[in-house]
This record gives C-alpha cells, structure tokens and sequence, in this order.
C-alpha cells in the first residue's frame, strides 16, 4: 500500500514540476503606453512578464514604445529572461536599460541563455541603449548576425556580463552578414 502511495506521490510531483517549468515566447507590445516598463504585465502580448524559462521578443516596436528597465528592477526573481531577443521583424526594435539589472539565463527555454540583436534580415536598425545597468548572459550574445544592430553604452556604470562568446556580423560563409557596431562613452 505505501509503496503505491509513494509512486502515485512521485509522479503528482514529476507532473507538478514539469507544468511549473514550461517555456514560452513572450512578445513586447507596450499595452501600457504610459510607462514602457518591462515589469508591466498589460505591455506583454499574453499579460505575463517573461521569466527565467522564457524567451523575450521585442520586435517591430518603435523606439519611443520599446521597454525600459529601470533602477526599480532589482533582486534575485526580478529581471531574469532565459533568452532575449531584440529585433527579429521587419520593423525597428530597441531595449532601453535606464538602471537596473537583467539576468539572461539559468532556466528551461531551449534557447537558454542566449541574447541576440538584429538576427534577422532586416533594413530597419535594432538596438540596446544602456545607461547606469547591467546585463549578464549565461550563454552568448550575438550582435547584427543578418540585420543592423547597434549597442550604446552611455556611461561607466553600463556593464554586459557575457559567459559565453561575443559575435558581431555573421560568418564569412553566411550570404545575409549583417552589420552591428557597439558604441561606448564614458566620464
């Protein structure tokens, strides 16, 4: 009788902890317009902030609409994505980072901890604005592999922390090389 028990409790927990951990693709579309905060749940397409077993899409937003991360998103729960993705449309993408920190990586997406700027062919320019933050990858960061993409880091407090390899362009055999270029000004 016990050990059946056992079994029959083991499995609710394999299954509980398997619809915990489920991944998605969460798309930006700035449904709160008076804020633009990525911790807003109404400027995410299905109203869930993403998560650490999520990938972030921001694509074919206008600069003016593109989600800010700001000195309010801190902590441990706080700002952690399992992959990100700027760009990815045929329209212009951007981040803004105006404080704060966001931790990319350390989930279940299958694309864990990977963050790509302006991947695919597109004419319009993607880009990361970052002024007093602090992004870290778990896994690589690739800028500008088939579109425009451009990183602005305005001053000495912007910081990426990246575990894995930095790529901008595409490889020599890739036909859509793209062009990115990361800007740095500090005091």
């Amino acid at each position: 009788m016990y050990k059946k028990l056992w079994i029959y409790l083991s499995s609710l927990i394999l299954v509980l902890g398997l619809i915990g951990s489920a991944s998605a693709d969460l798309y930006w579309e700035d449904g709160d317009p008076d804020d633009h905060l990525w911790t807003s749940p109404a400027n995410w397409r299905d109203g869930d902030v993403p998560t650490v077993n999520d990938k972030a899409r921001i694509q074919d937003i206008a600069e003016e609409n593109s989600p800010i991360v700001d000195a309010n998103m801190v902590g441990p729960s706080t700002g952690r994505v399992g992959c990100l993705m700027i760009g990815g449309g045929v329209g212009p993408s951007a981040l803004k980072m105006t404080g704060g920190n966001l931790h990319v990586g350390g989930g279940t997406h299958e694309d864990d901890g990977w963050m790509g700027i302006a991947n695919s062919v597109n004419t319009e320019l993607q880009k990361l604005q970052m002024s007093g933050s602090i992004i870290t990858t778990e896994g690589s960061l690739r800028l500008a592999r088939r579109g425009l993409g451009r990183i602005n880091m305005t001053d000495d407090s912007a910081v990426l922390n990246i575990s894995g390899s930095f790529k901008i362009g595409a490889s020599l055999d890739d036909p859509n090389t793209g062009i990115g270029d990361v800007n740095l000004q500090a005091g």
